[in-house]
This record gives structure tokens, C-alpha cells and sequence, in this order.
């Protein structure tokens, strides 16, 4: 029976949690600026309600949207960057 060197099952464990982790950093990040597309794209239809309150309150809303899908971003960021001075 053939027996495992700990240190290099726990060298594969961590590189495959580093995997998972960037794969779920690289699918974050797409759905940030799918979300930021759509966002922007909303705001072209606003002035077509008429009504400049709820315009208002929608502009307030999609800004706020906006505010944190940059953070998400931000976040993300440092993510990757703190990953990428590991391998210095």
C-alpha cells in the first residue's frame, strides 16, 4: 500500500482551494460588470417615465446600485491583488 507524503497532500489541498477561489474571483467579477451593463443601460429609459420624483428616487436607486457593484469590485481587486504577492 502506497502511502501519502502529508505535506504533499496538504501542498495539493491548498493549490486546489487557490483554484476554487480564483475560479469564484474570475465568475464574481464577470457578473459585476454583467450587472454594471445593465445598470448603465437603465439609465437611457428613466427620463421616459415622466415623472420626476420617481425619476429621482430611481436615479438615487441605480446610483446606489452602482456604488455597490463597485465594491463587490474593489473587493475582488484586492483579492487578486494580495494573491498576486504571494507568488513574489
Amino acid at each position: 500500500m502506497m502511502r501519502r507524503n502529508p505535506k504533499s497532500s496538504a501542498r495539493v489541498s491548498l493549490y486546489r482551494k487557490n483554484v476554487e477561489m480564483n475560479e469564484a474571483a474570475r465568475e464574481l467579477k464577470t457578473k459585476s460588470e454583467e450587472i454594471g451593463r445593465v445598470v448603465t443601460s437603465m439609465h437611457p429609459l428613466v427620463p421616459k417615465l415622466g415623472d420626476a420624483a420617481a425619476q429621482g428616487e430611481i436615479y438615487k436607486a441605480l446610483f446606489e446600485l452602482t456604488k455597490q457593484v463597485e465594491v463587490v469590485k474593489k473587493h475582488l481587486l484586492k483579492l487578486e491583488k494580495r494573491d498576486d504577492s504571494k507568488l513574489l
